[in-house]
Order: structure tokens, then C-alpha cells, then sequence
């Protein structure tokens, strides 16, 4: 009972680790485009 409750808790742990890390790399890209817009904007 414990073992498969632990295994859950770190399936769980992983899942959310997980979604944290596709979120930020998700900002950090969609805010790296959206700045790279503003700089070919003021260069024309």
C-alpha cells in the first residue's frame, strides 16, 4: 500500500515538474519572439 501510494506521489511530482519546465521554456520562447518583433519593428 505505501510502496504503490509513494509511486504515485512521484509519478505525480514528475507531471507537475514537468508541465512547470514546458510552461516556462513556452514563455521564455513566445517572450524571445515577441521581442524579437519589436527589434525588426524599430529597425524599419
Amino acid at each position: 500500500m505505501f510502496g504503490s501510494y509513494f509511486w504515485f506521489v512521484l509519478f505525480l511530482g514528475f507531471c507537475i515538474v514537468f508541465t512547470m519546465v514546458e510552461v516556462l521554456l513556452w514563455w521564455h520562447g513566445s517572450k524571445k519572439i515577441s521581442f524579437d518583433v519589436k527589434i525588426e519593428r524599430k529597425n524599419f
